[in-house]
Order: C-alpha cells, then structure tokens, then sequence
C-alpha cells in the first residue's frame, strides 16, 4: 500500500477495489510481522497494533453502510440484473442483511478489541536499567508530581557532596 497524494485522490471502481485488495495485503502482512520476533517484541507494539485495529473495525461499519446504500440505489435505479435471469431484488436483500450483520459483530469486535487494549494499558516488558536508575532518581509519576504542585525550595536541587568535591578541584579550590 502506498501513500502517494495522486493514488489516494483517485475514485474509480479499480482504486476502490485497489483498496480493499491493500487491506488484504496489510492483514496479511500483520499475520506474519505479529508471529513473534523481531516483529512483535514489545508490549506497547500490540497496544498500538490493538488500538489501530479497534479503529479500523469501527471504520468498517461505514464502509458496510455505504456497500448496501449502493446497492439499493442501483436497485432502485434500475441499473442491476442477475446472471441467471431473476430479479436481483432477493440477492440485493440478502446482501443487505449480510452487511447488517457484518456491521453487529464488526462493532462488537471493534469494541472487544477495544478492551483487550485497555486491558495491558500498563503492561510493559523488561525495564531497560538506564530507565530503573531514572525511576529511582525520580519517584513520582508525572501526575502524582503536577497533583502534589510546586516545591517550597525555588532553588533547584543541591549537589551531592561529590559533584561539589569535583567542581572544587576543577576550579583549584
């Protein structure tokens, strides 16, 4: 799938279709990359993966509506026939109440898919020792610190006995 301006603006049947021919490929694609490592090695990447699909199941629903829309205007319109002679008006139902269906579980698996990525919000994978040094030097979380508000001392903090002792002898004190 590409993201060029000019492909993306085109509407025609065969982009169209182009589309959901990406979409398959894409699916495809994430069947292999999600397969383990390298490319699924860290819990915020499922999150994300998650996320963005819940988004696109919601996103579907539209496209199920406009299918059927579709469909009953060129019923309506006359412009539809049927290969084996009947008249379309039963495969147009049926494919109307396929899409309804369709737009039922693609909510509910929008909204399932929704859950599974609020369920691991605060899952995370081995903490890199640079970050644990981090958590230790600063205790609070960014909202416990804007809750508790602003310190007393304006000053800054004061360095430890032997940044003071380095500066001393960098300074020939």
């Amino acid at each position: 799938m590409t993201h060029d301006q000019p492909e993306s603006r085109r509407r025609d049947d065969d982009a169209t279709a182009g589309l959901a021919q990406d979409l398959y490929e894409q699916v495809r694609q994430l069947n292999h990359a999600t397969a383990g490592a390298p490319g699924l090695t860290r819990p915020s990447t499922a999150y994300t993966i998650l996320g963005n699909l819940s988004a696109s199941a919601y996103g579907l629903d539209q496209t199920f509506v406009q299918l059927g829309r579709f469909l009953r205007r060129e019923l309506d319109g006359g412009r539809l026939g049927h290969d084996r002679g009947h008249h379309p008006a039963q495969a147009v139902q049926d494919a109307c109440d396929a899409l309804s269906e369709a737009r039922d579980i693609t909510t509910r698996l929008a909204r399932s898919l929704g859950n599974a990525q609020s369920a691991i919000n605060a899952v995370h994978g081995p903490v890199h020792p640079a970050a644990a040094l981090a958590g230790d030097d600063f205790p609070l979380s960014v909202s416990e610190a804007v809750k508790a508000g602003p310190a007393d001392d304006r000053s800054g903090p004061s360095p430890s006995p032997s940044t003071k002792t380095a500066r001393s002898a960098r300074k020939g004190i």
